[in-house]
């Protein structure tokens, strides 16, 4: 089988979020959030964006995939909001599937620090 050729040692599969730069909050009409997948055996993840006050979403856009050094991939999604989005502290949640994730999803959340 396939799997017996893996390197112990591989890289498991990563999530995190980005919030939009302050300069993008003041200067852009979207900021974006970025959703940065990497360490995927899959190019083509597939991302998914949500906001906890159920409000509309902007448009996500992704880059095409980054190859990694260890043979990997790494992918980001950029989901636009406006300012008011951002600066209300609302919760905006990414998952990614892939196949090699199976029925588990990676699911990474990030809001404003609004320092309450």
């Amino acid at each position: 089988p396939e799997s017996s050729l893996l390197p112990a040692s591989r890289p498991s599969p990563s999530i995190s979020l980005l919030p939009p730069s302050l300069l993008d909050l003041y200067l852009s009409t979207t900021p974006n959030i970025t959703c940065v997948a990497t360490n995927l055996k899959s190019p083509e993840p597939k991302f998914t964006w949500s906001r906890s006050s159920g409000g509309a979403l902007g448009v996500a856009t992704s880059d095409p995939a980054q190859k990694l050094p260890n043979g990997f991939y790494e992918v980001q999604s950029h989901l636009g909001i406006c300012a008011e989005d951002w600066n209300s502290g609302d919760t905006f949640t990414c998952t990614v599937t892939a196949e090699e994730l199976g029925p588990t999803a990676m699911v990474g959340t990030i809001r404003k620090d609004t320092g309450q």
